[in-house]
């Protein structure tokens, strides 16, 4: 049995997005809208005891009852795990906005979180996605409102367990043999200008959106009409007869506009790369 663990009763962020309450509320509560900065298939049932459902394909995707919706400020869903015995809560809020700036505030939280040690993975990862998405939402809203996103997610498991550090030194060597032949991530924070040459010898520059070392980096890329593009090391589990914790890097892509006909081929030459690297 999962031994218990002390995870926080509930997590809560909030990012200023340049956009109306009503761009915002839209762009939480439909699900044409919610595909273009969110998951890559989702629907709304709008309504008190209607439900949301988001699919980031087969193996993560789930439909959970709305439990409170009031237009123009906030809804939660209720997700239900562990045969009902675990509740979590997701929520959307707006909560503040400046007509002046054409800015408004949006908050997430989530919370009800199992208290057995299997909970910590889960906790860490979407605690983590969060961050990455609330300025997902607002790239979307400032750079692409009403544009549809193509968007791919490719997990890419090392043939054995590996410990977060491994993993991130194998990806990011700047000897040119690691994922990029040329450019560093080394020392950048968010905002900062990044300039790399990918696997596919193309040149991916722009802005940083999140960078935390030997974890995540995301970044616009300029090339590519603006698009986003993240590399991510999602836990799950601990390495056999240690107690160094496993990771699996995942790699996204969200292109709007004109260049998304090029998401399968940008992902794929990434992927396969990152592939290459954890084999060694």
């Amino acid at each position: 049995m999962s031994q218990p663990t002390s995870l926080p009763e509930k997590f809560s962020f909030e990012i200023e997005v340049r956009a109306t309450p009503k761009d915002v509320w839209q762009a939480l509560s439909d699900g044409a809208e919610l595909q273009r900065w969110f998951p890559i298939s989702a629907w709304v049932k709008p309504g008190l005891g209607g439900s949301v459902f988001l699919s980031w394909g087969p193996a993560c995707e789930g439909e959970a009852p709305i439990t409170l919706w009031e237009p123009g400020r906030a809804l939660a869903w209720t997700e239900t795990h562990d045969g009902g015995a675990v509740q979590v809560t997701g929520m959307f809020e707006i909560v503040s906005h400046n007509d002046a700036e054409e800015t408004t505030v949006v908050r997430v939280t989530q919370s009800g979180f199992g208290k057995e040690a299997k909970w910590a993975d889960y906790y860490d990862s979407i605690s983590s996605g969060w961050k990455f998405e609330l300025r997902s939402l607002r790239h979307y809203l400032s750079r692409h409102p009403g544009k549809d996103r193509a968007c791919v997610w490719n997990p890419v498991p090392p043939p054995e367990p590996m410990g977060q550090k491994a993993i991130w030194s194998r990806l990011w060597r700047v000897d040119g043999n690691g994922l990029c032949t040329s450019g560093s991530i080394a020392g950048l924070n968010e905002g900062d200008a990044y300039a790399l040459v990918g696997p596919d010898g193309a040149s991916y520059s722009g802005t940083v959106v999140r960078h935390v070392p030997d974890r995540m980096f995301a970044g616009v890329v300029r090339e590519l009409d603006d698009a986003l593009m993240r590399i991510e090391l999602e836990p799950g589990g601990v390495i056999p007869q240690s107690d160094v914790r496993a990771f699996t890097p995942m790699f996204w892509v969200s292109i709007w506009g004109e260049k998304r006909s090029m998401v399968e081929r940008v992902a794929a030459s990434w992927s396969e790369r990152m592939g290459t690297l954890l084999r060694g």
